[in-house]
């Protein structure tokens, strides 16, 4: 008996889903935006779209093409290159426009954000503010060149703080280490640093002014010094003989801050020794 032959079933592979969409997607005439998770072809389709441009006639240099890193924009430039010769062995090109583009393939360019921003910035420095000369810092160079913006931030506030009175409260409160550090800390978060001051300023005490902070340490200093056995009068016209006994008796409370304490002590101290004499 003989047995019967095994064949192997037929599989049935289903079509692609996403055919509709990618034939969409290729089509130039079509605006298109693409989201897809790693791995699923958006760069194969990009490609596909750019290569469909230059068979339409499109000139490489009106042609935008950007990604994140200077390794996918070569690797993507690889890959137009590559299926334009592969288009133009399968005649799918006009001969003409094959040996123009053949010709051309330098103009084919894939930049990266940073690239892109900084051929603007070429072309149009005189509208960005910017010396015509310029050019980028080197890695090694940024350290050193963020150094010398803070040293001479802090040079000019360190000069407005003679005549505006908030810049002042903030060396005050702070002094220069700590300003130097606080803007440290903000250019390293630059991208999010004015939503979080202004989130800030819109919570704080809108009403403490370096004049409103020094006319009450000015007052708390006067019910202090008034504490004193006889009263202010008294304390004085006794001198140092009592100031021993008092000095321990000195509480301030808090009134802006530790810095601002701490200064207003400190005076309090240089006071007790002249004083003394």
């Amino acid at each position: 008996m003989v047995s019967p032959a095994v064949v192997d079933p037929v599989v049935v592979l289903p079509a692609d889903p996403d055919a509709n969409a990618r034939s969409f997607a290729v089509d130039p005439a079509n605006h298109v935006v693409l989201e897809a998770s790693a791995g699923t072809g958006k760069t194969s389709v990009l490609v596909a779209r750019y290569v469909n441009l230059l068979k339409g006639g499109v000139d490489p240099a009106n042609i935008l093409a950007i990604t994140f890193t200077r390794k996918a924009a070569a690797e993507m430039r690889e890959r137009i290159v590559r299926e334009l010769g592969e288009s133009a062995a399968r005649s799918e090109f006009d001969r003409a426009r094959w040996i123009d583009l053949r010709d051309r393939l330098g103009d084919i360019a894939i930049s990266t954000i940073d690239a892109f921003c900084l051929s603007l910035l070429r072309e149009f420095p005189l509208e960005a503010d910017l010396d015509p000369g310029f050019d980028l810092a080197d890695e090694t160079e940024v350290p050193r060149l963020i150094e010398h913006a803070l040293d001479q931030s802090l040079r000019i506030l360190a000069g407005q703080a003679r005549t505006d009175p908030d810049i002042a409260l903030v060396f005050a409160q702070l002094g220069v280490a700590r300003t130097r550090e606080g803007l440290t800390s903000l250019l390293e978060r630059r991208l999010v640093a004015w939503a979080a001051l202004d989130t800030f300023l819109a919570k704080g005490p809108a009403e403490m002014t370096a004049e409103r902070v020094c006319r009450e340490s000015a007052d708390r200093l006067r019910v202090v010094l008034g504490g004193a056995p006889g009263g202010l009068a008294q304390f004085l016209a006794d001198g140092p003989g009592t100031l021993l006994e008092f000095e321990a008796e000195i509480q301030l409370p808090r009134i802006a801050g530790p810095a601002i304490r701490r200064g207003i002590e400190a005076n309090l101290a240089t006071l007790v020794r002249e004083l003394r004499g």
